[in-house]
């Protein structure tokens, strides 16, 4: 089930969360007809450590 989707031109980034309950980034690149799509599983803490730099990031940015 995807939990957060953003697309900017021809790329596109997902966030799933899978039936065992595991998120899976996707990024999908589209360019000249060819579809590359590259996915991996995080674990739980690979998600809080990125959530923790993009909050970082973002306070930096607005502060």
């Amino acid at each position: 089930m995807t939990i957060y989707k953003t697309v900017h031109d021809v790329k596109s980034l997902e966030i799933e969360e899978a039936t065992d309950k595991r998120l899976r980034i996707v990024l999908t690149l589209q360019k000249l007809g060819v579809i590359t799509k590259l996915d991996f599983f995080i674990s739980e803490i690979e998600a809080k450590e990125i959530a923790s730099v993009l909050h970082k990031t973002v306070e930096s940015n607005n502060g």
